[in-house]
């Protein structure tokens, strides 16, 4: 009887255990195998804007990808790609030579095609009241907004968390953030570390983030995100990791049937048990009788 009793003893255990499972699971979004284009501006191509709207085509796909636009390693912008299958996107850009890039990003964080890059000139100006020699001279004076984030993803209930920081420019900064849903807050920046800053959607969609950035010198600079605040429907799988409890297979059904498997065990456990101890009994009385007839 302690083999049954064991038995019992392991099923409750796993019944338990299953209780306060919990799983973790990502289910990627679709990644398109086609690359976006970037249209404009042109290759080889001067602009006189610090402000420059990078255009292109990309594929659709649901959900839509969204576009992010590099400079080598550094992020300068990304939006979604829209049901025509084109995106727009303004990036701050210093003086000089500049190489660009469109990636496809999918809204579970996957990495798809990357375009032909892109190069352009932002000539030097005259020299100007309003700009000092360093500023012309030295580019890298103008403000820089860097973010590590391709989009800014769903936290929880249409919160997310925007993250970045001022690399560049004279302190301090006024930092103006237009959320994409009539909502406009502004900031004052007096360091160089990476700030977040939560906002709260009321509706499930994507939203187009700008980011306007002032220094003391008076010089500014863009940087334009997507925010994504809805999962994926059934079919899909989930926009972001999903916590859930859950019942493995195995478990459930020791469960449903835990007593069939409790009289099953039993009975096979008197089988073998016959097997081993009751052929022998059997032997050595068949062999009394015999010899009591003899």
């Amino acid at each position: 009887m302690l083999l049954p009793i064991a038995m019992m003893a392991f099923v409750e255990n796993l019944r338990a255990g299953a209780l306060d499972l919990s799983v973790s699971a990502t289910v990627p979004a679709l990644i398109p195998t086609e690359a976006p284009v970037i249209t404009s501006p042109t290759n080889n191509i001067k602009v006189a804007s610090q402000n420059v709207q990078i255009k292109g085509t990309c594929p659709v796909v649901t959900p839509a990808i969204i576009v992010v636009i590099y400079e080598k390693a550094t992020l300068r912008g990304s939006t979604q790609c829209t049901a025509g299958g084109t995106f727009s996107v303004v990036a701050t850009f210093g003086y000089g030579k500049h190489t660009i890039v469109a990636t496809v990003m999918t809204i579970t964080d996957d990495e798809g095609q990357t375009s032909a890059p892109v190069m352009f000139t932002r000539p030097m100006p005259a020299k100007s009241p309003s700009l000092s020699t360093n500023q012309i001279s030295n580019p890298h004076l103008l403000p820089q907004v860097i973010s590590t984030q391709n989009f800014v993803p769903l936290q929880s209930n249409g919160r997310v968390v925007l993250k970045f920081k001022i690399i560049t420019g004279e302190l301090p900064y006024i930092v103006s953030i237009e959320w994409g849903d009539g909502t406009k807050n502004t900031y004052s920046i007096s360091d160089r570390k990476e700030h977040a800053y939560t906002h709260t959607y009321s509706a499930t969609r994507t939203y187009d983030i700008s980011i306007e950035i002032r220094d003391n010198a008076g010089q500014t600079a863009e940087l334009q995100t997507v925010a994504v605040t809805y999962l994926l429907p059934n079919g899909f799988g989930l926009g972001l990791d999903s916590h859930y409890n859950q019942v493995p297979p195995f478990v459930a059904f020791i469960q449903q049937h835990i007593w069939q498997i409790y009289i099953g065990v039993f009975s096979t456990l008197v089988f073998l048990w016959y097997l081993e101890h009751g052929r022998h009994l059997h032997r050595h009385k068949f062999g009394k009788f015999h010899l009591f007839h003899r």
